[in-house]
């Protein structure tokens, strides 16, 4: 029996631990995926209970809370898990901070490739202590907001927040000044770093018709997506959220997602247990993208 702690640190990323979950029945492994309650206790652990080969994603999810995040970690190498799964940067950046003495093998997913972070992340490699797969949320950002074209008649002007602070979300919002400026669209860029922040400048957009509203890939407005989307749903304005999920959960009229990570982490996940050396698992990118589009009623 195997055990695998997962990190869900935010919303944006619970959909993928069901695809890992799907990649590893994919794969033929009997799967079971424990969540923790709120006391973080490790699950029922017993052969009666599962099967001998069993793996078991044993899921925290976090909602953004870093001390949450922390006593998971904790309890993960307390309990001395086969593999962890740290899903976005913090949760990575936690991981390693708390297992620096752990030979526990890491993988990782939601983290935006960064010339300090590549460097940090391939050394580890080397080493044998990290694999995972990279976003590409900054090379796709013009692409993204390009979406917005799609609606008719096209908006003129956008509003977006974001996090200065975090150094792959202000490198995104650098490429969207210069990407509007080629779409010919006017860009306010309202700058948020906590979830008060973000419903603060949301909630104080001077908007009109010819208006949207764009969410970066940013940890710090996750929390706030469903209140983004019914900002834009009253003001019957498009809204271009993050992930695929939010097409329902918060009403976006467009998202353009990464494919494949869940299936790429199964894979590395099924490689280790199997004894594979974490060092020829390569560190990869997130697959093809897609695009999904929801009708607003209007």
């Amino acid at each position: 029996m195997y055990i695998v702690g997962v990190i869900s640190f935010i919303e944006d990323t619970i959909e993928e631990v069901r695809k890992i979950e799907a990649g590893l029945n994919q794969l033929g492994c009997a799967v079971h995926l424990e969540q923790m309650g709120f006391n973080l206790k490790s699950p029922e652990i017993g052969d009666f209970y599962y099967e001998e080969d069993a793996v078991i994603l044993w899921l925290c999810r976090c909602f953004g809370d870093i001390e949450r995040c922390k006593k998971a970690i904790s309890a993960y190498l307390e309990n001395d898990v086969n593999i962890i799964v740290a899903m976005t940067r913090q949760a990575l950046e936690l991981t390693l901070n708390d297992s620096e003495n752990s030979d526990i093998p890491i993988i990782f997913t939601h983290v935006t490739r960064e010339p300090k972070v590549e460097a940090k992340l391939n050394q580890l490699h080397a080493i044998g202590k990290v694999t995972g797969v990279w976003d590409v949320w900054l090379e796709i950002a013009e692409e993204r907001l390009a979406l917005i074209s799609e609606v008719v008649p096209p908006p003129t002007t956008v509003h977006a927040v974001y996090n200065p602070d975090l150094p792959a979300v202000n490198a995104e919002a650098m490429l969207l000044r210069r990407a509007a400026q080629n779409l010919n669209l006017e860009l306010y860029l309202y700058e948020a770093r906590n979830l008060r922040e973000v419903k603060l400048a949301v909630n104080n957009l001077k908007i009109s018709q010819d208006h949207a509203i764009f969410r970066l890939a940013d940890s710090t407005s996750s929390q706030a997506a469903s209140f983004i989307g019914a900002i834009a749903h009253e003001q019957n304005i498009p809204y271009v959220g993050l992930s695929i999920d939010e097409l329902e959960r918060c009403g976006s009229l467009f998202a353009l997602e990464t494919e494949g990570t869940g299936i790429l982490v199964a894979n590395m996940i099924e490689k280790i247990l199997k004894g594979e050396d974490l060092k020829e698992i390569p560190i990869t990118d997130s697959l093809p993208l897609k695009c999904c589009q929801h009708l607003v009623k209007g």
